[in-house]
Order: C-alpha cells, then sequence, then structure tokens
C-alpha cells in the first residue's frame, strides 16, 4: 500500500494503517478506481517475480556452496589417497633398502669369517713351522759338549725365570689392553668425528653414549680425545695439565671455541635448502631451529627488535662493498635500522668530502693538458727532458685527442674494418667445394649391395666394404 501511495504522489508514512491508506487514496485528485487496482495488481505481481528471483538466487547458492564442499571433500580425499600411496612407497623403499642393508652385512660378515679362517690356517702353519725348528735347535744343544751343560743349565734356567716374568706381564697387558681397544673401537662406532668446517660442535651425543657404555667421567677426556681432530686436541694441550683433565672445563672450552656465530645461523637460514630425502616438514624443523639460534645469538627478545633486524637486513643487502668493508668487524652486531641508518649517512658523508669527483669511466674530472704541466714544472722544477722540451704554441691549452673511429677503406662508413663490411661481403663470389653428379640409374648400387628381409619385409642391404680412409 505505501509503494501504490508513492506511485500515486500521495505522501503516506509508516506511522499510517493500512485503513487510512487508502482513505488518503480514495480522496486524491483525479482517482480513478481501475487504474488504481491494475496499479495494485502490477506491483504484487512485481512483489511475487522479485520473491522468486530472490528464492531462486539462495536456491543457486545453495547449490553452489554443496557442490563447492563436495569438490572440497573430493579434493581431501584425493590427497589422503596419495598420501598414503606415498606413504607406502616410502615404506617400500625403506624395506628394500633394510633388506638389502642386511644382505650386505651379511656377506661382509662372512667375508670377515672366511679372512679370519685363513688368517688363522696361516697362523697355524707358521707356530708348527716354528715349532719344528725348536724342536731341531734343541737337538742340537743337546749334542753340546758335557763341559757346557753347567753353564747352560744355569743359562736355561736363568732364560726360563726372564720369560716367565715377561710372559706374565705380557699377558696381564695383553688382556687389559684388549678390553681398553675393544671399548675404545665399539666407542668409537658409537659417536660420529667431529668436524668444525661443517657442523655446530655438540657434546650431548657423547656424553649420553659414554654413560650407556658406564664409563667413568675422570676418563671422559681421553675418550673425547680419540673423535676430535688434531688441531682441536693440540688446542686442548695448551691448557694446564689439571684443567685439561677435568671434563667439565674442556666441555665449556669447546662450546666457547666452536659454537656458530649468530651470522653463521644467518647464512644458514638464508642458504639452506631441502635435501631430497628429507620432507618439507624436516626443511621447516631445520629453518626454524637457524633461525631461532640467530636471535637468540643477538638477543632479539622483542617485535619491534625483530623489526628492526628485518630492515636492517634488507639494508645490507642494498649496500655497497666499500661500506661493507668499512663496518666489516661489527657488520653481524649491527641490529638496529635508526643505528644503521646513521652510522651509513655519515660514511657517505666523510666519502663525499674526502673523495674526488669522478665520472661515468671511474676517473677524476679534471683532465691532463699543458697548462698543468708547465704550473707544476714551473713549482717544482724540471723531472725529466720531456717536462722541459718545447711545445708548440698550437697544442697549448688542448686536451689528449680523442681515439680515432673506425672507418671501413671500402665504403668510407664508420664503425666498423673493411674486413667486415657487408657490401663487400654481398658481392663475393662462393666458391664451389663438391661437384655431386646424380645416377638414375638402378643398377648403380648392385655390386655394393645384398638383398635381406627384415619383419618379412624384403629390403637392400649396403654391405661392408671394409676400406679405411
Amino acid at each position: 500500500m505505501l509503494q501504490l501511495a508513492e506511485e500515486l504522489g500521495i505522501n503516506a508514512t509508516l506511522n499510517m494503517t493500512v485503513p487510512s491508506i487508502k482513505i488518503a487514496i480514495t480522496n486524491s485528485e483525479g482517482y480513478e478506481e481501475e487504474f488504481v487496482e491494475n496499479l495494485y495488481e502490477t506491483i504484487i505481481a512485481n512483489g511475487k517475480r522479485l520473491e522468486l528471483e530472490r528464492a531462486e538466487k539462495m536456491r543457486l547458492e545453495e547449490l553452489e556452496r554443496a557442490e563447492k564442499m563436495r569438490l572440497e571433500e573430493l579434493e581431501r580425499a584425493e590427497k589422503m589417497r596419495l598420501e598414503e600411496l606415498e606413504r607406502a612407497e616410502k615404506m617400500r623403499l625403506e624395506e628394500l633398502e633394510r633388506a638389502e642393508k642386511m644382505r650386505l652385512e651379511e656377506l661382509e660378515r662372512a667375508e670377515k669369517m672366511r679372512l679370519e679362517e685363513l688368517e688363522r690356517a696361516e697362523k697355524m702353519r707358521l707356530e708348527e713351522l716354528e715349532r719344528a725348528e725348536k724342536m731341531r735347535l734343541e737337538e742340537l744343544v743337546k749334542e753340546q759338549a758335557l763341559k757346557e751343560k753347567e753353564l747352560q743349565l744355569k743359562f736355561d734356567l736363568e732364560r726360563f725365570k726372564i720369560e716367565s716374568g715377561f710372559r706374565v706381564n705380557d699377558e696381564s697387558n695383553d688382556s687389559t689392553n684388549a678390553c681398553s681397544v675393544t671399548s675404545n673401537l665399539n666407542f668409537k662406532k658409537l659417536i660420529p668425528d667431529f668436524d668444525p668446517k661443517q657442523s655446530d660442535i655438540s657434546l650431548v651425543i657423547f656424553e649420553r653414549q659414554a654413560k650407556r657404555a658406564s664409563i667413568e667421567k675422570k676418563d671422559w677426556v681421553g675418550q673425547l680425545l680419540g673423535l676430535l681432530p688434531l688441531e682441536i686436541v693440540q688446542f686442548i694441550a695448551r691448557e694446564p695439565e689439571e684443567q685439561a683433565e677435568n671434563y667439565d672445563y674442556v666441555k665449556k672450552l669447546l662450546l666457547k671455541r666452536f659454537k656458530l656465530s649468530p651470522e653463521d645461523f644467518r647464512q644458514k637460514f638464508v642458504q639452506h635448502q631441502k635435501k631430497s630425502d628429507s620432507t618439507w616438514k624436516d626443511f621447516t624443523f631445520e629453518i626454524t631451529n637457524y633461525l631461532d639460534e640467530w636471535l637468540i645469538g643477538l638477543e632479539i627478545n622483542i617485535f619491534q627488535d625483530l623489526k628492526d633486524l628485518m630492515v636492517v637486513d634488507q639494508v645490507k643487502k642494498r649496500t655497497n662493498a666499500s661500506t661493507k668493508d668499512h663496518f666489516l668487524d661489527n657488520w653481524a652486531n649491527l641490529k638496529s635500522a635508526t643505528q644503521v641508518a646513521e652510522l651509513f649517512d655519515n660514511y657517505e658523508d666523510v666519502r663525499k668530502v674526502n673523495s674526488k669527483p669522478m665520472d661515468r669511466w671511474g676517473r677524476n674530472d679534471k683532465i691532463l693538458t699543458y697548462s698543468g704541466v708547465k704550473e707544476k714544472e714551473n713549482r717544482y722544477g724540471k723531472t725529466s727532458p720531456r717536462l722541459g722540451a718545447s711545445v708548440p704554441e698550437s697544442t697549448r691549452e688542448r686536451t689528449f685527442e680523442k681515439r680515432v673511429m673506425q672507418r671501413c677503406y671500402h665504403c668510407n662508413m664508420p664503425g666498423h674494418i673493411k674486413a667486415v663490411c657487408s657490401k663487400l661481403i654481398k658481392h663475393k663470389k662462393t666458391e664451389t667445394l663438391n661437384n655431386i653428379e646424380g645416377n638414375e640409374n638402378p643398377d648403380f648400387l648392385n655390386s655394393y649391395t645384398t638383398k635381406g628381409s627384415v619383419n618379412g619385409h624384403e629390403i637392400d642391404i649396403l654391405r661392408d666394404t671394409r676400406e679405411r680412409q
């Protein structure tokens, strides 16, 4: 009714009731009942049409939303299926790798047993030869003269005593050394060798394996030295003897000496690449650790410091080589954007004052002229015969001659020489290198070919003449 009143030009408000609106419509000037009824029916029809269009639009949106959810569900299911297949393939490859590794270990063990058996047989053969030689020598000793028997008996007695003492000591030492060597060898297999050029030093694995091997802490330093390179062992050997045998002191010394700097962690964070045999989860974990170590090393604890660090990192990437060389000693510790900007501005201001203007080739703008040479001669005197030589008047106060531009002697055009002149090359005749004539006679190659069959089809085959050029 309000819309009908507005169409008829009647001022109706929301506070008016339907009967009052009807009265206002019937009392309006130019009221025609048939026209008003038609207009009212048109308004009602338009409202229904709009309602139907709105309902249709909502239905289409609902269908589109349902289709989108269905596609997302299908995509999620496909992704899960692919992940499951990838996981199964990975497990299969790992199982194959494990089986291959076991096979190689079994072959290595069999080869080792075979070599040990050969070594044992060779050792028994040598012992048998030695025993036979010893028996022969003993027979010779028995045939010696009786007058030397007493001396020989005394000598044998003393030798027996000495050999018995050495044998007892050697057997005890051999057993102790064998246990120690075995323990050391087994312990070295458990701990990877440390390379200071490739990784950060960490003694957590060493301490765990030492405790697992039941090695006393007072012997840890000796075990650790066997795992370190020679230069690190020499570095520890420079310390006093009491401190060098203290594991806690040696641990602090190594961590302080070989701990990676924040700049090293920054480079690892920026340059680290994902390995082919690792997952993106592993890669994310690695670069997150590098970022944490970088921020911890620079003592970045709040968000504002992190913003400054990101800005400073971008500023450093855009500085020239001379600025970086000037601040190289403190380059990694510059983490305040305001401080970096002020330092760089001051450095460039000083360079502008002290440096001479350069042209685009990196040379000074001042050009050497004869007047400059004459002024230098008057101030310092003649320094060479060339400075005192007479110079024509026409050459004074002028710069050095410019390089003569290349010009072609054939077409007289600048920029190239006669050897590469396009006009000369265009008229140059092409020499004939080969003159090949055709022969349409089908029997021409009969002496060089033979008949053959390939997949049931008869073809001509060129036979080898075995000629060498």
